[in-house]
């Protein structure tokens, strides 16, 4: 199993639920249409959020899901050092020093994510893998309510957190 092998499952079996905005999920299905390689991990992956993910109008996403070019905190260790980017789409010229293409794993990982969400586990080689997606701030000055995680999983777009 290959390292992005891996990450596809550590999300699916993480119980990280994920939003994505319509703009986001048309541009990914015409992203995984045209992707030459449709074994790839990365491809295989953003299927499975075409698959699985709750689709909302622009207006009803959540300001803590990240959106391609919300800005984004995160670490990849629990006590590691907070790391800063902006999601954006692969065609964005020129890339941003701090940019995170959507087709990058990490990128493809960090979709639709909801701020507060943890990936914690062990990788097949024993090493562990972790990421938690600590601030979203979006760009579109548009407020909305923030999510909340039900005791299944489930997102709940508008839902008062607690």
């Amino acid at each position: 199993m290959s390292n992005l092998d891996w990450l596809l499952a550590a999300q699916e079996n993480s119980g990280t639920c994920f939003i994505l905005s319509r703009r986001d999920y048309e541009d990914l299905k015409r992203l995984v249409d045209a992707w030459p390689a449709h074994e790839h991990p990365v491809r295989r992956l953003l299927v499975a959020k075409l698959w699985r993910g709750l689709v909302c109008d622009p207006d009803q996403v959540p300001d803590d899901v990240v959106v391609a070019g919300a800005r984004i905190e995160y670490r990849r260790a629990p006590r590691g050092e907070i790391e800063t980017g902006i999601l954006v789409r692969p065609d964005v010229r020129p890339m941003p020093a701090n940019g995170i293409s959507m087709v990058s794993p990490l990128g493809a990982l960090l979709l639709g994510m909801i701020q507060g969400a943890v990936i914690h586990q062990s990788a097949p080689d024993g090493v562990p893998f972790f990421l938690h997606l600590e601030k979203v701030t979006r760009r579109d000055g548009q407020s909305r309510a923030p999510t909340s995680i039900a005791a299944d999983g489930a997102a709940m777009p508008g839902a008062a957190s607690g």
